[in-house]
């Protein structure tokens, strides 16, 4: 009797995900970048991982560990136990199935009791197919049938079909041919309904594999070839290792072992980038049985012992016991009876306890040749009774007839539902096609009596048109001079705030390493920079004032002309004393005051002065902070938090001044809020001040006029094709 075939069972895409496309995760990871929200992330990243995972990919850790971290942000019972679950999956793929075991066992009453229906399924799906590789198919069994239910309850025909197959081959683990057969085409249609190729693929891989062990070695090839073809086409690395397998096994058992041989080579190389270690083991098993019946029986058993040596790693029962009995019959071809007897009692106790009757019958069989050539005929007798016993009640001519009837009948009730359904589609064309030609007519003359009436009306509406274009007409070329008459004052207003703000020459006389980064929203600007010097004391500010446009640079004016009194007239340099008569001017001159008759705008901004001689700057802000740079250390110094103007109460603001010494090299910044509130960048947001502050730090040391520069890029990358928000100005100065 021949060695018997170790099945390479590779397990398909995770219970409850569907086929992917290869760039699943880099499609993720974009939907990750839009967003911000740590449950949307964590459930992104849990699909990578289960993708990552089922691939076997080098990757899965890594992806796995940031889900962890991500699900420690949310801190949640349910996402941990979503969390649990994941590891277990990533443990199971990776063929640690103990540990994937104990985890799914402790977490499925959490499942159920946060009524995670979805992965409660799941959850039993992979016990099956751990128990199946641990080889207690009774219980593997019980797994499915429990997933299958719940399958059922939420309508996934993909997961009925995967509980279905696996089902099968837990019975055909256990010889139970016709009872295989049965689940496989329970099986074989919802995957078909579905359009899941691969399960489709794997499932008539199954049913082939049946009919080639010694049932209808025909009608077995008749599957494997349409498996085949299925794989080649999807191109499904997996899918072809199974193929190739399979049409293996077939030449061994046609005694073409070369051709097999070079098959199962073909598998190995698929396997160091797809496959799993069972798979692997299982090859070399399948090579070691091919090379003992070429008569090289000790480079058949070299390979044995490494395939068991595997199969005792990772607990697979199935695969030891099918080991341990070509290893036992590999010592009988030796004449070495005592080691052959060794390895059938190693793996007779375990057929028993998966009930495998085609384990056991091979076992049998071979201990019954052990006993004769040693003389002990009772004993053989004994064993030879038992191998027909379990040879009868799987391979017996009822099995064989029961087996084609179901096929038959399966392929009967498959044509009927395909007639059924071209007679209901055949039916269904016909009434739509009386419906069609009742409603083309109807439509028809429809059409007919509205062209009549629209041939009518346009005739009345021509007329009308004419006198309506000629009157929008006007009106279009009174709005067009209305409105070149409104830009032509505006950009006439833009040459007087040009004219009145520093000049480059001015400023740079004044501060000569120091740069302005000015960029208005409008044609005028409500935010303005402003500079005089007094002895040797040089004043400078970044003026925001309420509104943009227009509004706002009527109320720069206002602001300019106060500051530069401040100095020129009244001879004040302490900031805060400007602020102090800023304040007081703004509300005098815009007559703001409790009867709510003057104008409620104001002006936030951060001055300072700097002393040339002895670097020490001091500084007064409303609400726009000052921040600088000394020694490669990032300081902020706040502003208060009143504006310039608004003093209902008639009262003017004393504004907090803060003296700061400066060193040689150090940078300060002034601005407005206009660059930290830009929208923008990859998800729409705006800048905000950390990252002004992270780059104005990053940068300091640069150049002072390519720091402007690279203050222009950032802004334009991150605003993009978005509209600009405010007016923004910046100036940077290095003592």
């Amino acid at each position: 009797m021949k060695n018997k075939i170790y099945i390479c069972f590779i397990f398909l895409v995770a219970f409850n995900l569907n086929a992917m496309c290869e760039n699943y995760v880099d499609s993720i990871k974009a939907l990750i970048n839009k967003t911000s929200d740590p449950k949307l992330q964590f459930g992104y990243y849990y699909g990578i991982v289960r993708k990552l995972a089922n691939e076997r990919s080098e990757e899965t850790d890594k992806y796995y560990l940031i889900t962890k971290s991500i699900s420690e942000k949310i801190n949640t019972p349910a996402v941990a136990t979503k969390l649990e679950f994941l590891h277990a999956i990533v443990l199971a793929e990776s063929d640690d199935y103990i540990k994937a075991k104990q985890i799914l066992i402790r977490i499925i009453p959490d499942l159920e009791l946060n009524k995670m229906q979805h992965e409660l399924c799941d959850a039993y799906g992979y016990l099956g197919e751990i128990t199946i590789a641990t080889g207690d198919y009774i219980k593997a069994i019980e797994e499915f049938e429990k997933s299958l239910l719940l399958a059922k309850e939420l309508n996934d025909l993909g997961q009925i079909a995967e509980c279905n197959m696996y089902i099968g081959r837990c019975f055909q683990g256990m010889g139970n041919i016709p009872k295989a057969l049965e689940y496989y085409q329970n099986a074989l249609g919802p995957a078909e309904q579905v359009k899941r190729d691969r399960l489709t693929t794997q499932i008539n891989l199954f049913i082939g594999a049946l009919y080639s062990e010694g049932v209808n070695s025909e009608l077995g090839m008749e599957y494997l070839s349409k498996a085949g073809a299925i794989a080649e086409q999807m191109k499904d690395t997996n899918m072809m290792m199974n193929a190739y397998t399979y049409i293996a096994n077939q030449y061994y058992y046609r005694k073409e072992y070369e051709k097999a041989l070079d098959k199962y080579q073909k598998i190995l190389l698929f396997n160091e980038k797809f496959g799993s270690r069972n798979t692997y083991a299982g090859v070399l098993g399948n090579m070691g049985n091919v090379y003992a019946d070429m008569g090289q029986i000790e480079k058949g058993m070299e390979l044995q012992f490494q395939a068991q040596k595997i199969f005792e790693e990772i607990q697979d029962k199935q695969g030891l016991t099918i080991c341990n009995s070509a290893i036992g019959i590999d010592y009988l071809n030796l004449k070495n009876y005592d080691k052959a007897l060794e390895y059938f009692n190693k793996s007779l106790p375990m057929a028993q306890e998966m009930q495998s009757l085609e384990d056991l019958i091979e076992i049998h069989f071979n201990l019954s040749r052990l006993y004769e050539e040693t003389k002990d005929y009772e004993k053989a007798f004994k064993n030879f009774k038992l191998y027909k016993k379990y040879n009868d009640s799987v391979y017996n001519g009822n099995n064989a007839q029961k087996i084609t009837e179901m096929e038959l009948n399966y392929r009967f009730e498959s044509k009927q539902k395909e007639t059924a359904l071209l007679h209901e589609l055949t039916n269904e064309r016909f009434k739509r096609t009386v419906f069609a030609a009742c409603s083309v007519g109807l439509i028809l003359l429809i059409i007919v009596f509205l062209i009549g009436r629209a041939n009518r009306q346009r005739k009345k509406a021509n007329e009308q048109l004419t006198i309506s274009n000629t009157a929008i007409r006007i009106q279009k070329e009174e709005l067009e001079t209305h409105k070149k008459e409104i830009t032509d004052s505006i950009n006439y207003a833009k040459r007087i705030q040009e004219s009145i703000l520093p000049p480059d020459a001015y400023w740079k006389n004044i501060l000569p390493n120091s740069f302005i980064f000015y960029r208005p929203k409008d044609i005028v600007s409500g935010d303005f920079y402003w500079i005089e010097q007094k002895d040797d004391v040089a004043c400078f500010a970044a003026v925001d004032c309420t509104g943009h446009g227009v509004p706002g640079a009527l109320m720069s004016v206002v602001g300019f002309n106060l500051l530069t009194q401040a100095v020129n007239e009244m001879n004040l340099t302490i900031p805060s004393d400007i602020l102090k008569h800023l304040d007081y001017g703004v509300t005098k001159t815009l007559r703001q005051s409790g009867d709510g008759k003057g104008v409620k705008d104001g002006m936030d901004l951060s001055l300072c002065s700097i002393n040339k001689n002895t670097n020490v700057l001091q500084y007064a802000g409303a609400f726009n902070a000052l921040y600088y740079i000394s020694n490669g250390n990032f300081y902020e110094v706040k502003a208060d938090k009143f504006p310039i103007g608004v003093n209902i109460d008639g009262k003017v603001d004393n504004y907090t001044n803060h003296t700061i010494p400066l060193q040689k090299g150090d940078c300060v910044y002034l601005f407005s809020d206009g660059y930290a509130d830009q929208f923008g960048g990859p998800r729409g947001k705006k800048f905000k001040y950390n990252q002004l502050k992270q780059i104005l730090h990053k940068m300091h040391l640069l150049p002072i006029d390519e720091q402007k520069q690279e203050l222009a890029n950032i802004f334009d990358s991150w605003k993009g094709d978005l509209e600009q928000v405010d007016d923004v100005v910046i100036i940077g100065v290095r003592v």
